[in-house]
């Protein structure tokens, strides 16, 4: 006699959602990682096919040899360029994972391997968006770490642009559930930093444990938010850069 079927309890069927949201999630994201690599892969190797040719030693047919090649291909013409410094660079097709095509487009500029090293380790390591890593490149992170080993003085320029300008507030969660406001977002950047405690996103789905950060650009769905046991949180925010009346702080 077959087993006669039971309801799942409201727990049973929230754990059941948020683990196939969760196994939803992690193959979306192996997927956007498969991708990316194909990406890389495929334009390492028609960099390194248009390098057999030798086109660059023959100054005068190179950039109308890959003209020709861009409409045929309709692949624009720059990043045929970038194709072959992309082969130049790098005579092994790179895989360290979380670096994209975007990465390397800044990190092929780097003419220095010992710098161009230390910038992948550091974008690899710290998650960094093509973004951020361009930002790091630009504050010279790299001589800051070069004169740290030797024990210099690392002075940090300041900067004067008011887009550099934010606001820092540390926010001492005792017990929360803004569930009944709903989400929020904003027409500027934010970052957050989890210094203590846990805090549930509602947007994505996922609680912030100690140590998380996030990034949330301008038009983000963020929130509602509860927690349970309490959390201290670091938000940084930057109404300066709002796209519209942007805020001076």
């Amino acid at each position: 006699m077959p087993a006669t079927p039971t309801l799942l309890t409201k727990q049973q069927y929230t754990t059941l959602l948020a683990d196939l949201r969760a196994i939803i999630r992690e193959g979306k994201q192996e997927a956007e990682r498969a991708a990316a690599q194909s990406l890389l892969n495929a334009y390492w190797s028609i960099g390194r096919r248009i390098h057999t040719e030798k086109l660059t030693t023959r100054a005068n047919f190179h950039n109308a040899i890959l003209t020709d090649l861009s409409a045929d291909l309709d692949i624009d013409l720059r990043t045929l360029q970038r194709t072959v410094t992309f082969y130049q660079t790098y005579r092994r097709a790179p895989t360290l994972e979380g670096l994209s095509w975007a990465h390397y487009r800044i990190l092929m500029q780097l003419q220095d391997p010992s710098e161009r090293a230390f910038y992948e380790e550091l974008a690899r390591t710290d998650a960094l968006s093509a973004t951020r890593l361009r930002t790091a490149i630009q504050g010279a992170r790299y001589d800051s770490a070069q004169r740290q080993a030797k024990g210099k003085p690392i002075v940090l320029p300041r900067p004067t642009d008011p887009s550099y300008l934010y606001k820092a507030e540390v926010r001492d969660v005792i017990d929360a559930d803004t569930t009944h406001f709903g989400g929020k977002s904003h027409d500027y950047p934010e970052e957050v930093f989890i210094v203590e405690g846990r805090l549930y996103d509602a947007a994505f789905d996922r609680w912030l444990e100690k140590g998380d950060y996030a990034s949330r650009p301008p038009g983000e769905l963020h929130g509602p938010f509860r927690t349970e046991e309490g959390c201290l949180v670091l938000e940084i925010s930057f109404p300066s850069q709002a796209k519209t009346n942007p805020c001076r702080i």
